[in-house]
């Protein structure tokens, strides 16, 4: 980054803003002091009078769920912080720059849509909030609620009291701190950094910017936050790679950071190598090539950092969209004809597809064509100033980038971001970081970034650049133009609202879906330029209605603190308007059925109509359920207002048992002006220990009768059921759905059907063996020798969910051979894969290794029971009762009650041989299922000691300033292939080494006058 200076931002709370800086125990000469200028102001103050537009299309995303801690479960945004400083120093400015030196200047920033939002940020030194804690740790801030004792937005020149502690729409604030590497893994001193955790009562717009000490801010990179509702997925392909057959240094080097949202999330890259993360944690991908596949168990974000090897400055930012949001069409903002524009286009298919782009010249479209292989990628001719781009593929899903720079020498305005789908635009967006400049301070020339902005069809612009409530401006654009938004009077974007409506409809008239970002204009910048920011972000489509929904453990039966049997919980759906639009009652349905394993308590259901307000009861249902949320579901009952409109649902459940691990509960909401919106909450059960069961397991009402043959024989498994269901594996640790064995007994001998069944997971099959007996066919080293299996077959090209196989029952069972507790090994072999035809694994059923030494190969172990009876007798439902009469054929219906007593007779005979297994124990009741959800138990990793004074001292060295040098030109080669470089893989948890840190916390709200850092070899401007 050839002519920039990124974010200096140097004001430090409870510090003089020319405290010295120490290097190598030596005092620096402090900067000089920064020009005057008047301050720019932002509203610090609720709006005095009403909005004066009202429209927007109730676009909307539905909410992540969460759980109560006090207040901050209440929150309907939730956000972690990517990159961590120590991986991000060493792994990737140094690869950018080998002359990188530390601290890591940190740069978040955070805009408010709405008044009265409430901030909570959960620092990861102390760990993270416990969901089910009765109060929130002492270190974790809260801005924004009305107590400063439990902390404030920092703001400069505002003290932090009560009366101060509030935050409004279009506040944006800014907090840069310096982060020294490496990162204690406990106990390190508390900065704003990589793997925080912050939550909002509203939706909220975040970035994260970072660059070196040194070369300074010339190596900045700024990236869009996605909040977990939006953008965090469990499969991401990377669009690029080192191995890209694109003309620039731009992906010479190419990298995946993966950071996950709950414990116990397992990570795989490309199918092969694994990482199981803990909430907040991250692991690196380097040496990534096109089409490298990441895929998780849980959802997880992922952020791609771009750059040129050793040009000390060449560096892009980008979030990534999880594989499910991939569409057919895309919209770009930015065009631009002195640095170029192009965007990259992937296709993610296992076939070609041809991708059709369009773009304006004074007026008239035109339009392209390319041709893209299977899992690779094309970049577009440049896109020239004046317009946006139209991206569309009939042939399959695709994915793109933009790359800004690619006609100059790639340092000198190198920004990108990632283009959004056409179907997740939203007709209103909110700016995140907007600044104009450097340090927002320009120059005479004015502003250097600014926000693009591109309509889908010829619209109606309305810009409120403060987000008050009033339009500042109004601009009639043209669909496919690229238009240029930026404050010029405050040279700041930052929290500003633009929404669009059909041409000359008025702000109440029919909405229009925007794309924008924000970033340099090459246009107004220049080499050399101290005040050009280059770099940008994404405006990320901000939603017209939240949907979230919230669990409260309010009647804790054995005060355990945990979620378990004969607890009461509170669920709570909130419905927030983030539009400047009321919507009328009766407007949305809210549907919401209760669990199997819960019991509605009957009276505990009711209605608020605005935050704060005194909520009301609403009635049992009076046919059906009592539970008025389900069947029909609840009309909305009141006005939602505009820009912070909140209603909320509130109902009681008692948990009636534990045999699963998680309680997951899920409805939606439907509404004639938003379509429908999914929303879900999902946490932990804990199961107590429990002694020896004293009543025979329940049967699933579902099992067939025991079939008894002419021999009079039958098998059971050891719970007296006839099936027995065992989770597959894939790739060790994806759940690739469940394997079940159903014993049949009959005249023509005894035999296991066995059923392969992929649904519930992402796999389909393409080959099944399976062994049911005594001994496991393998060979001399204990590998399984899946060729001997018995019952075998292959699916001839195909990829189904189901499959079925029979095989023997070895030994059978017979009169004179009967049993009890003999063990059995089966081993179920299959190999799975995407429907698309990639991700190709091997699965087996989850259980003990087959050998010690060799494949992960597994097997499980099942009981059983044989019996013996008269022939002319059989069972007719209950295999611990003895048959009664002649069979006559199956019975039409299926038990519906568990067995009672015992046998009226003991065996007949006495088994001929010893039992070969170790006998085991009865089930002690179990599942039959394998858990698939969170841990029944909360993570309870956080250090023992805190943090016991404050960090001292300032950064070791000040930026080292840009260049005094014009580029010479474009990198002299595009980048090689690198065939032979391994991906690189770092595991990287938020904590990391061990370093002290200064107390040097720097914050800045864009209401304050900014002031310039002195960089010793640029040249300084008076203004």
């Amino acid at each position: 980054m050839i002519k920039s200076s990124f974010f200096t931002l140097a004001f430090v709370l409870g510090v003089s803003n020319h405290a010295h800086l120490v290097e190598a125990g030596k005092p620096v000469k402090p900067s000089p002091k920064p020009p005057t200028r008047a301050p720019i102001d932002k509203p610090t103050k609720p709006p005095t009078k009403a909005p004066t537009y009202a429209p927007v299309q109730m676009r909307a995303f539905a909410g992540d769920a969460s759980t109560l801690v006090t207040g901050i479960g209440k929150a309907s945004t939730e956000f972690f912080i990517p990159m961590p400083e120590t991986v991000l120093f060493e792994k990737t400015f140094k690869a950018i720059s080998r002359d990188s030196a530390g601290p890591v200047n940190t740069l978040i920033s955070v805009t408010i849509s709405t008044n009265g939002t409430i901030v909570y940020w959960d620092h990861w030194e102390d760990g993270y909030e416990n969901p089910s804690a009765a109060s929130m740790q002492p270190t974790t801030e809260v801005w924004g609620d009305g107590n400063a004792a439990n902390g404030c937005a920092p703001r400069k020149g505002v003290s932090c009291t009560n009366a101060n502690d509030k935050l409004f729409a279009g506040q944006a604030i800014v907090i840069q701190n310096d982060v020294y590497t490496p990162r204690a893994a406990t106990g390190a001193p508390r900065v704003y950094d990589g793997g925080d955790n912050v939550k909002a009562t509203y939706p909220v717009a975040m970035t994260r910017g970072a660059y070196p000490d040194a070369p300074g801010s010339l190596l900045a990179g700024a990236v869009e936050v996605y909040d977990t509702s939006y953008g965090w997925g469990t499969d991401f392909f990377s669009p690029v790679g080192i191995n890209a057959d694109i003309a620039t240094g731009a992906f010479g080097y190419v990298a995946m950071y993966c950071q996950a949202k709950e414990d116990n999330t397992i990570v795989e890259f490309n199918g092969g190598s694994t990482k199981t993360l803990k909430k907040g944690e991250t692991i690196l991908f380097e040496n990534v090539r096109v089409a490298d596949r990441v895929t998780s168990s849980k959802s997880i974000q992922v952020d791609v950092i771009t750059g040129d090897p050793g040009s000390t400055y060449e560096m892009r930012w980008y979030a990534l969209l999880p594989r499910n949001m991939y569409s057919k069409s895309y919209v770009g903002p930015v065009g631009n004809t002195k640095g170029g524009v192009g965007y990259v286009i992937f296709n993610p298919n296992p076939f070609s597809v041809t991708a059709d782009y369009k773009w304006s010249v004074s007026g008239t479209t035109r339009s392209a064509s390319l041709s893209i292989p299977a899992r690779s990628n094309r970049m577009t001719q440049s896109i020239p100033s004046g317009t946006g781009v139209f991206i569309d593929s009939d042939d399959g899903d695709i994915l793109a980038f933009s790359v800004i720079d690619i006609d100059e020498t790639g340092q000198l305005f190198d920004w990108g971001f990632p283009v959004q789908p056409r179907d997740a635009l939203t007709p209103q967006v909110l700016i995140g970081l907007g600044f104009g400049c450097t340090n927002n301070a320009c120059d005479y020339r004015g502003v250097r970034s600014v926000v693009w902005v591109t309509s889908v069809a010829d619209a109606d612009l309305y810009i409120d650049y403060d987000n008050d409530g009033t339009v500042d401006e109004k601009r009639s654009i043209k669909a496919l133009t690229s238009n240029l938004v930026y404050n010029s009077k405050t040279r700041d974007m930052s929290g500003a609202f633009i929404f669009a409506t059909t041409p000359n409809s008025g702000p109440l008239g029919t909405p229009i879906n925007l794309a924008a970002a924000w970033g340099q204009n090459p246009d107004f910048s220049f080499s050399g330029d101290d005040y050009a920011l280059d770099l940008g972000t994404l405006v990320v489509p901000f939603p017209s209605i939240k949907v979230s929904k919230h669990i409260e453990l309010t009647g804790d039966a054995n005060g355990d603190g945990e979620y378990t049997a004969g607890d009461t919980v509170t669920y709570t759906i909130r419905i927030v308007n983030q539009s400047p639009r009321e919507i009328a009652a009766g407007a949305f349905t809210i549907l919401d059925p209760v669990l199997s394993q819960m019991s509605y308590i009957t009276g505990s259901t009711r209605y608020s109509c605005g935050l704060g307000a005194v909520s009301s009861t609403v009635p049992d249902g009076t046919t059906g359920t009592k539970f008025p949320l389900d069947e029909v579901g609840l009309l909305s009952r009141c006005l939602l207002s505009s820009k912070g409109g909140e209603h909320a649902v509130s109902f009681q459940a008692k948990i009636l048992d534990t045999a699963v691990n998680e309680l997951k509960n899920a409805g939606i909401l439907k509404s004639n002006v938003c379509g429908d919106l999914p929303f879900e909450v999902t946490v932990p059960l804990v199961v107590p220990p429990t002694e020896s069961p004293t009543k025979s397991p329940t049967l699933a009402p579902s099992l067939p009768p025991i079939s008894v043959g002419a021999k009079g024989c039958y098998a059971t498994f050891t719970t007296g059921s006839m099936i027995s269901c065992f989770p597959s594996k894939a790739g060790q640790h994806y759940n690739a759905g469940q394997v079940c064995t159903e014993l049949l007994n009959g005249d023509n001998g005894d035999s296991v059907k066995i059923t392969y069944d992929t649904t519930g997971s992402n796999y389909c099959l393409t080959e099944v063996q399976a062994y049911f007996g005594d001994t496991i066919p393998a060979n001399k080293a204990g590998n399984p020798m899946i060729g001997n299996f018995p019952a075998k077959s292959t699916m001839n090209g195909s990829c189904i969910k189901t499959y079925t196989l029979q095989t023997p029952l070895v030994p059978g069972c017979a009169a004179g051979a009967e049993f009890m507790n003999r063990v059995y090994k089966f081993a179920a072999h299959s190999h799975v894969q995407f429907a698309d035809g990639s991700g190709g694994q091997t699965a087996w059923t989850d259980g003990k290794d087959i050998t010690t030494g060799g494949s992960w190969a597994m097997y499980s172990e099942a009981a059983l029971n044989c019996k013996c009876v008269a022939p002319t007798k059989a069972p007719t439902r209950s295999p611990t009762k003895l048959p009664t009469g002649k069979p006559t054929g199956k019975p039409t219906k299926k038990p519906t009650s568990k067995p009672t007593g015992k046998p009226s007779k003991a065996p007949t005979g006495k088994p001929t041989k010893k039992p070969t297994g170790k006998p085991s124990k009865a089930p002690t009741g179990k599942p039959t299922k394998k858990p698939t959800g969170k841990p029944t138990k909360k993570p309870t990793g956080k250090p023992t000691k805190k943090p016991t004074g404050k960090p001292t001292g300032k950064p070791s060295k000040a930026p080292t300033g840009k260049p005094t040098k014009k580029p010479t030109g474009k990198p002299s080669k595009a980048p090689t292939q690198v065939p032979t470089l391994p991906p690189k893989i770092t595991f990287a948890p938020p904590y990391e080494g061990n370093c002290p840190v200064p107390s040097n916390r720097k914050v800045l709200e864009l209401s304050s006058s900014k002031r310039q850092v002195d960089h010793s070899n640029r040249r300084h401007r008076e203004r």
